[in-house]
């Protein structure tokens, strides 16, 4: 099992059997800090072998740059079936809302990215001070 994409956005929804991302980043420049990051939405796919369906736990955790969680919604469960269509892998799409994300200090996050257990990838969220912004002022 892999990620095909998990990116952050301003947020995530679903229409029509579709996920839509809206707006897309990888950086919050902070006025003040620690911070709090109002809201947010993350979409990750998952793509499996034929050998990997069945049931599976999602679990995504907003992590510091020593690796400690510091934040993150409980597990998600999810079953990887066969698709309709022969040819095609198995794949799981999830969007997450994330509000109210509590961010410490300026500095380099990742958003973990595990399925049962085992790391699979990592999204990067980089915090800078406004006033290491070029051209940018703290007020």
């Amino acid at each position: 099992m892999f990620v095909r994409y998990a990116l952050l956005g301003d947020a995530v929804n679903r229409t029509s059997g579709k996920w839509n991302l809206i707006g897309n980043f990888n950086v919050i420049w902070a006025r003040t800090l620690p911070t709090n990051h109002p809201e947010m939405g993350i979409l990750v796919r998952l793509e499996a072998d034929h050998r990997e369906a069945g049931a599976h736990s999602l679990q995504l955790d907003f992590v510091d740059e020593t690796g400690a969680r510091l934040s993150g919604p409980d597990p998600v469960p999810f079953d990887l079936a066969e698709p309709p269509v022969a040819g095609f892998p198995l794949s799981f799409d999830i969007g997450l809302d994330i509000r109210n994300l509590e961010i410490p200090k300026a500095g380099n996050y990742d958003f973990v990215v595990r399925v049962d257990g085992v790391y699979l990838d990592s999204v990067p969220l980089y915090v800078r001070a406004i006033a290491d912004h070029p051209g940018g002022k703290a007020k």
